[in-house]
């Protein structure tokens, strides 16, 4: 199990001018990792979270991993198929 944020890129919608994307292995492992990191659940989009740069910073020092955005489109498929067959 992993949770996994990918690169920082500018923003056109929503309220961050920047942002990256938080995805973990499992729904749950996600929602757990969004706590620690004190991000409403209410905050979620489907599958992940948008994460400012600050949050970014904080997910890799608790032990996210950094990914680029072609890996996480593929961890983001294999975490789905997972949760499916469960």
């Amino acid at each position: 199990m992993s949770v996994n944020v990918d690169s920082i890129r500018p923003n056109s919608s929503g309220p961050l001018r920047e942002s990256c994307h938080l995805l973990a292995d499992s729904d749950l492992e996600l929602e757990e990792f969004a706590c620690r990191l004190r991000i409403a659940k209410s905050a979620k989009h489907g599958d992940y979270y948008d994460l400012s740069s600050a949050r970014r910073v904080w997910a890799v020092r608790m032990g996210a991993v950094e990914v680029g955005s072609r890996d996480l489109v593929a961890v983001r498929r294999i975490g789905r198929r997972g949760e499916q067959a469960r």
